[in-house]
């Protein structure tokens, strides 16, 4: 049944709860009550499951769903009408979704809770933290709490959490096999609920993923949040990924306003995952226009930043800063316009300074996008509006740009001949000073390094970047290609 359709049918048939005994099919726990139940306390009784182990081998390594000889609790659909307690002397399956409603979900140590789809044939399943509702996961490094399928073969939706979710510690829980394809992932935040819904998932483990590994666009995370996420289920090393596999797959998917609650310890990615998804989507593909300031702070050594669509625009009576910290990757889409400013009357600065020991660096995302290795002119160029900039403000120190210098997104002229360049600078046929740049290092390009367009005989930038003071390093330009714009046209 469509999830939507269940969604409206709610109020009507409400939600179903089933306290099952002894089979060690999980198919045959499912039976076929029509019992009708609008929330409480899953707290009812019930008799025991005598088949099975509580954690016994699976043909992917994850514990399976079997009770162990405890009882068996099924969530069908269901809708908490009060605050509960979910305990290890049982195991839980949801079956299509449960939802706490306004009230609070507390799981305790040890705890194993399944899950599996509406019908028994179908896999999905995730738990929703909904209206005000919250989720609280009392796992020990002892006894961790599970999620896992319902069967070997099922894959499900996660933890979704609405806008007027209010947030609460999650710890030590090990996750196996979410998000099925078309979930959002492990963890998803919906809404605008900003400020609330800063995460807090302490010592989490991933394993096994399917799909995305975790969407988080709202409020970011807590500096105490640790997750690992462990090898992915989707590819083997070897294996053919399906088509929609590249910029798909991420472990994390976040909105550039929420990127700066990142810490090197907030996401860790085991070597088992494979290359290609271990990047940080910054989710803005439809272009918006960012007003607010942004910093993209270090991260694990392993992950990289990738930018798709990304428009600085701030208010010209106060402009938006974005910074970067030393020692952080981001590498840019090949679709990707990438501008500080938004070519109307907006005021936006960077602050992009690493050192010489971490520098900043910007490259290629094609090891993301299909899986090939980078190659020069995987990305055009990052473009600065005139006066839509401070170039007194604006700064650019120890930062490696490479693999770029595409034509860009946006024609921009000069010399009756388009513009390919790492850093563009469009002016118009006025003569500007750039911004600092200095000590950066410039190689494998398409087209040039830093260049301007307008004028009709020479550039269009008052201030020379190769210039030996400014200590920039330009590697591989000649004179057919150069690094800068020439003093005149030829």
């Amino acid at each position: 049944m469509n999830r939507l359709l269940l969604t409206a049918l709610l109020p009507t048939l409400g939600a179903s709860l089933v306290l099952s005994s002894g089979c060690d099919k999980l198919d045959e726990v499912v039976g076929e009550d029509t019992s009708i139940n609008t929330g409480g306390s899953t707290d009812t009784g019930g008799s025991t499951d005598t088949g099975g182990s509580p954690s016994g081998p699976r043909t992917d390594g994850a514990p399976n769903c079997k009770g162990g000889g405890k009882t068996v609790v099924d969530l069908r659909l269901y809708i908490m009408n009060a605050d509960e307690t979910w305990t290890k002397d049982k195991v839980y399956i949801i079956y299509g979704f449960a939802a706490t409603g306004p009230h609070k979900l507390t799981i305790q140590a040890g705890t194993k809770v399944c899950f599996g789809g509406a019908a028994p044939e179908d896999p999905k399943g995730q738990l929703e933290i909904r209206e005000g509702g919250t989720l609280e996961i009392q796992g020990t490094e002892a006894e961790p709490v599970l999620f896992v399928p319902r069967d070997d073969t099922d894959a499900y939706g996660g933890v979704i959490y609405d806008a007027a979710a209010l947030p609460a510690t999650v710890q030590h829980l090990d996750v196996y096999n979410s998000g099925y394809s078309g979930s959002g992932g492990v963890i998803q935040t919906l809404g605008n609920n900003t400020e609330a819904m800063k995460l807090d998932w302490r010592n989490v483990n991933i394993y096994n993923n399917k799909r995305v590994g975790l969407v988080n666009l709202l409020g970011g995370f807590t500096p105490e949040t640790s997750i690992t996420v462990h090898k992915y289920g989707t590819i083997n090393e070897g294996d053919t990924p399906p088509p929609d596999y590249y910029l798909v797959y991420p472990v994390l998917r976040m909105r550039p306003e929420t990127v700066s609650t990142l810490t090197p310890t907030t996401l860790t990615v085991k070597d088992d995952a494979p290359a290609a998804v271990k990047y940080i989507a910054i989710d803005n593909a439809g272009g918006e226009a960012i007003d607010s300031d942004l910093r993209f702070p270090k991260i694990a050594p392993n992950l990289t930043y990738v930018l798709q669509n990304f428009i600085l625009s701030g208010n010209e009576s106060q402009p938006n800063t974005w910074t970067i910290d030393p020692g952080v990757k981001i590498a840019i889409a090949s679709s990707a316009s990438v501008s500080i400013g938004d070519f109307t009357n907006s005021k936006s600065n960077v602050n992009w300074v690493g050192t010489a020991a971490e520098p900043i660096v910007f490259t290629s995302a094609s090891i993301y996008e299909t899986g090939k290795a980078p190659a020069p002119g995987d990305w055009s160029g990052i473009v600065f509006n005139k006066n839509e900039y401070d170039p007194e403000v604006s700064k650019l120190d120890h930062v490696r740009f490479e693999y770029g210098g595409a034509l860009p997104k946006d024609t921009l002229n000069s010399c009756n001949s388009q513009v390919q360049a790492m850093l563009l600078f469009s002016n118009g046929f006025e003569v500007v000073p750039g911004p600092s740049i200095t000590n950066c290092t410039f190689d494998k390009s398409a087209g040039g390094a830093i260049r301007s367009n307008g004028g009709s005989g020479s550039s269009t930038l008052s201030t020379d970047y190769a210039d030996p003071s400014f200590n920039n390093q330009f590697i591989g330009f000649t004179d057919a290609n150069p690094a800068t714009d020439p003093e005149s046209c030829p």
